[in-house]
């Protein structure tokens, strides 16, 4: 019989001493289907474990849930969530924080993961560690996840499919590794780049970075560049596992200054809101025949070719929204 036992609202928290015995937040053993929601573990060598031989397809979801292990450097190696066996597991809009081993999943032939909209992120990149480890499991689907300051991003061996999207892998020594596997990757921001449909490798351009404040500013090219179902503000889908709100019309591009620097002619202007890029138009007429000199431009500023011919420029803010 199926246990399907719920953990809601709660803090688990454990000592930071680097001698302790191994210990987990969380384990479950079996056919054993557990709901973890807005919970916090901290200081576990284990945040959750999850083992399943049963011969039955166990269904735990964690969402909403803190994970965060000890800085202690002199401490054996953290995992945030442990899986074995047959399990199809549901893993959502989390912060796993500190964890050398994100996601480790092994031994699950039937096993199916979800990992969708977490925040993963060590305060600084230790050597072999791993934010997605998957050893012998049927199928990952990953996306709009952002991933920060790990040695390995993506790690799987043996794994019959994954599909990886909307993910932003940044500040990774490795982004991908793959081993007798079928992975499709797409739609990703991913540091050193990666081969697939819509991936770029570009600064995603967080709020902070030295705070870990992985919000998107309005310049961020991770911004409406995803796939799949438009983000809560029906705007296209962004890269990431925290999508930037766009409302209310653009204001009005301001100040707007042309400068020439040598054989260049740079056009500048002031940041306006509810903007997320800027077209930039020219034309011989001021009232009429403007032709699009370049679009989508993610800062204040463009620059040209001088030219002695008489030009006129016009810059127009835009935004995702319908």
């Amino acid at each position: 019989m199926e246990s399907t036992p719920t953990v809601l609202n709660t803090r688990v928290r454990n000592s930071t001493e680097s001698s302790r015995t191994n210990s987990y937040g969380l384990k479950t053993s079996g056919y054993v289907s557990v709901s973890v929601d807005s919970c916090e573990f901290e200081d576990y060598q284990c945040g959750i474990k999850c083992e399943n031989s049963s011969g039955f397809i166990s269904t735990p979801t964690v969402l909403n849930t803190r994970v965060r292990n000890s800085t202690e450097s002199s401490r054996t190696s953290t995992k945030g969530i442990e899986i074995s066996g047959d399990i199809a597991f549901g893993i959502a809009s989390n912060q796993f924080i500190g964890c050398d081993s994100t996601l480790i999943c092994r031994n699950g032939t039937n096993t199916t993961i979800q990992f969708d909209h977490n925040i993963v992120y060590e305060t600084a990149i230790a050597s072999g560690s791993n934010a997605l480890y998957a050893n012998n499991v049927d199928t990952l689907i990953i996306f709009n996840n952002t991933v920060y300051n790990f040695d390995y991003g993506l790690n799987t061996v043996s794994v019959n499919y994954c599909s990886f999207y909307n993910n932003i892998f940044w500040n990774v020594s490795n982004p991908i590794q793959s081993a007798s596997s079928t992975l499709s990757v797409s739609y990703s921001d991913i540091d050193g780049g990666y081969t697939g449909t819509g991936n770029i490798d570009s600064d995603p351009v967080f709020a902070s970075e030295e705070n870990f404040d992985f919000s998107l500013q309005w310049n961020s090219p991770c911004i409406d560049t995803g796939t799949g179902t438009d983000d809560p503000d029906s705007t296209a889908a962004d890269m990431g596992a925290i999508y930037y709100h766009q409302s209310g019309t653009p204001s009005q591009p301001t100040n707007i200054v042309a400068e020439r620097n040598g054989n260049n002619l740079i056009i500048s202007w002031d940041e306006s809101g509810n903007t997320i890029y800027y077209n930039v138009y020219s034309s011989d007429d001021p009232y009429s025949g403007w032709v699009l000199e370049e679009e989508k431009i993610r800062q204040t500023s463009w620059t040209t070719d001088f030219s002695s011919d008489k030009k006129f420029y016009r810059v127009k803010a835009i935004n995702g929204l319908p």
